[in-house]
């Protein structure tokens, strides 16, 4: 069966019967394993009629379903398994890919649309060098395959020779099957030269032609979004989402540009409206947990994320969220036992180890908390803030020699900030060695006049006894402790 008797078969089913058939199939085919009962199986052009149909749907589980089924009939048919490699590539199973693809080329190592699948595979692995070596065997082949033309032009461009790829994608342009996707690459290519005129003159162009398509308005708004112009953003995601309220790129990101303009009720708004598309979806549902975390309505943050925990156990964001609400809760205790789960799934997540940090700190339990933060140095050397927290429970654990080391380490990282200088002079200030104390904290109240509040209200009372040097400390800075 070829795509023209797919769409006529389509259009000859009533779609809304053929989406019956399909869902009581795959749902009798998963619960085979409970129910010990074999769904009687469809004709193989029928599979074929309900392979595509969930391609065109894009609900690759239930393709996948039935492609294998298609295999079974024929288990050397080398289109099955180009779908089945398509297949396991938009469920992220790259590997898995890749292997279905090799087994489709043993069969016919000069198929020209198994290579390009191929390719497409080493693409989405980062393997830029190797998918272009395949889209060059393939135009070896046939110097006029349209779509090798123009995988290699987004190879090159992966590969950051950008002036190859813009004559490639040239080229291409007044191709009707290309030419909505080469003005994408062409304003993602001007994007990444810093031509913000001529990409957004590519995706203007490609929306006048395609007003409709809630993927173009995407990349705008995600453009928009890259460019700090959020209320454009806005608009363009907005667009996005009306022509197609399940594009969940585009929910994700405009909920992401009104929950950094503070707007969190309307990117709550967004995620409850998106998992009505996408049920049980893990990160919609984290996403809107953190949302109401942000709204302080804790308890309800709390019962998202475990509904979100329900579906997905290793959803270690989840459980770093509920944590944090739980912390917030004064809930110590439980908060702990996410961040433990949380470390035990991603231990190298710096947020977690930081939160850990921090509920332990409100616990009281310094030394251990101090254990936390010092975890998230290791991790990342040059976290500012964590590495400031890490100086001062140092200091206040009066382990004054480590203290010294971080707060110079800050300095050293951080000059502009002059936190390190203004630590190291809490330090010398305690030891009594007022001439590097003062040295220290006029260096750092000149770098950042704004930790003289934090001074005024820790040590002017014990500078009262000194006010020659209050006096000095105002003459030098011309400011009024």
């Amino acid at each position: 069966m070829n795509f023209t008797d797919y769409q006529n078969s389509f259009n000859e089913n009533n779609q809304d019967d053929l989406a019956g058939k399909v869902l009581r199939f795959t749902k009798a085919k998963r619960e085979e394993k409970i129910t010990g009962i074999s769904p009687k199986y469809p004709s193989i052009d029928e599979v074929e009629l309900y392979t595509n149909y969930c391609l065109e749907k894009e609900k690759f589980a239930d393709a996948e379903i039935f492609v294998k089924i298609w295999l079974e009939y024929f288990p050397n048919s080398i289109e099955a398994l180009q779908k089945l490699a398509i297949i396991h590539l938009q469920l992220e199973e790259n590997t898995e890919a890749l292997s279905v693809i090799d087994t489709a080329l043993s069969l016919n190592p000069y198929d020209i649309e198994s290579l390009i699948t191929k390719s497409k595979i080493y693409d989405v692995l980062g393997n830029f060098n190797m998918s272009l070596e395949i889209l060059e065997t393939v135009l070896d082949y046939d110097s006029n395959n349209e779509e090798a033309v123009f995988y290699k032009g987004i190879a090159l461009s992966n590969l950051l020779r950008y002036e190859e790829a813009i004559e490639i994608f040239n080229g291409l342009i007044g191709l009707e099957d290309f030419e909505t996707d080469v003005m994408i690459e062409l304003a993602i290519i001007y994007t990444e030269l810093n031509n913000s005129k001529l990409a957004y003159q590519f995706y203007n162009t490609a929306i006048e032609k395609h007003p409709f398509d809630s993927k173009l308005w995407f990349n705008k708004g995600l453009m928009h979004y890259n460019d700090n112009q959020f209320y454009k953003s806005i608009e363009a995601l907005e667009y996005s989402v009306n022509i197609d309220p399940k594009n969940i790129q585009s929910i994700k990101l405009l909920a992401t540009v009104y929950s950094l303009l503070g707007r969190f009720s309307k990117a709550a708004l967004l995620y409850e409206d998106g998992l009505k598309h996408h049920i049980n979806n893990n990160e919609l549902m984290t996403q809107l947990g953190g949302v109401y975390g942000d709204l302080g309505e804790y308890e309800k943050a709390i019962d998202i994320f475990t509904e979100a925990i329900s579906f997905d156990k290793n959803d270690f964001k989840a459980h770093l969220g509920r944590g944090i609400c739980y912390d917030m809760k004064e809930k110590y205790d439980d908060a702990l036992k996410d961040y433990d789960r949380a470390i035990a799934i991603n231990p190298s997540n710096q947020e977690i180890w930081y939160s850990r940090g921090d509920t332990l700190y409100n616990m009281g339990k310094f030394s251990r908390a101090l254990l936390s933060y010092k975890k998230v140095v290791e991790l990342d050397p040059e976290n500012q803030e964590a590495l400031s927290d890490y100086a001062n429970l140092l200091l206040e654990l009066e382990n004054y020699n480590e203290a010294k080391n971080a707060f110079t380490d800050l300095n050293t990282l951080f000059p502009e900030s002059g936190n390190g200088l203004y630590g190291l002079a809490k330090i010398y200030f305690i030891e009594a060695n007022l001439e590097l104390a003062l040295d220290h904290l006029v260096k750092a109240l000149e770098i950042n006049s704004e930790l003289i509040f934090d001074f005024r209200k820790t040590y002017k009372l014990l500078l009262s006894d000194y006010p020659e040097i209050l006096e000095f400390i105002e003459e030098r800075l011309g400011l009024s402790i």
